[in-house]
């Protein structure tokens, strides 16, 4: 399906069963011009209904939400092939939840912690095509139980912290995510581009070695 996008700025809708919640991701994604919000809902089976009126760009997704949950909506939106971006955020997320998230066709998964900032770039990165995985919840989740992985899990785990650093990562997590993700793959016994040891350098100092 095409996107109903008819502007250069990318369409948004926002999914969370609390007004604040919604309003508050509004007013900042608006205000610092990350994205046109085209309308929000509280409620599984009312975001599926708005996707399909508006086709959005990206849409901002909860996962607990009273009916469907963020995943199923997900699973339905890929079902009927909306080329609409999904970024999940959820208060308690874990390896199982990532997985369920990503299998469900979502592109990005934020902390509902996540300051605004790591929103906004969640957003751009996945809108250029890229996975997301918020920089807290990935390292949270290597430091916690990195180790139950198996290899490939860990590779794609991994490789999705490469992109976000590579793309987008600037805010203050950035010097303890870069020594998380090069400790890691120590561990993984895989190879770290060199290119992204002089990248992390550059943003994060001689400490991030």
């Amino acid at each position: 399906m095409q996107r109903a996008s008819t502007t250069t700025q990318p369409t948004c809708v926002i999914v969370d069963d609390h007004d604040v919640v919604r309003t508050g991701l509004r007013l900042r994604l608006e205000h610092d011009g990350v994205v046109r919000i085209v309308g929000d809902a509280p409620d599984g089976l009312r975001a599926l209904n708005l996707v399909r009126a508006t086709e959005p760009d990206v849409a901002l997704l909860d996962i607990s939400l009273p009916g469907m949950d963020g995943v199923e909506v997900a699973a339905q939106l890929r079902d009927e092939g909306h080329a609409t971006r999904i970024v999940m955020f959820s208060a308690t997320i874990d390896h199982a939840l990532i997985q369920r998230a990503f299998a469900a066709g979502a592109a990005g998964l934020i902390g509902k912690d996540a300051h605004l900032d790591v929103v906004a770039s969640g957003i751009r990165t996945v809108l250029n095509g890229q996975r997301f995985v918020d920089p807290a919840v990935a390292a949270e989740l290597l430091d916690e139980g990195g180790q139950a992985l198996s290899p490939r899990e860990l590779r794609r785990l991994l490789q999705d912290m490469q992109q976000v650093a590579d793309a987008s990562l600037s805010d203050v997590e950035g010097g303890r995510y870069a020594q998380v993700l090069m400790d890691w793959y120590a561990k993984a016994e895989l190879p770290v581009r060199k290119d992204f040891w002089l990248l992390a350098i550059e943003k994060f100092g001689p400490d991030a070695k």
